[in-house]
């Protein structure tokens, strides 16, 4: 096996970061804009979501609730009481 000369860790570290730290500036732009367009439209798509639970789900739910007709409520009958004599309409 065959040894080679060592390399200092600058250099190494030069050569392999060399491409991302000498970027050019254009591409820093383009990365910025393309990343406000991502968060508008992550921004967008929650806001659908949101809106849609509010004037779709909730509504449904509510009317859900308010559709059946209300019922009276029973008496409590304790334990051991007589049961209520029947009502008779006439």
């Amino acid at each position: 096996m065959q040894e080679g000369r060592p390399i200092p860790f600058r250099q190494i570290n030069r050569e392999l970061l060399g491409s991302i730290l000498n970027s050019p500036k254009w591409f820093w732009i383009a990365v910025v804009v393309l990343g406000l367009i991502v968060l508008g439209a992550m921004s967008a798509a929650g806001a659908f979501v949101g809106l849609f639970v509010l004037w779709v789900v909730l509504p449904r739910k509510l009317l859900r609730n308010k559709s059946k007709t209300p019922r009276t409520p029973r008496p409590v009958r304790r334990r051991g009481a007589p049961a209520p004599a029947p009502q008779t309409s006439e």
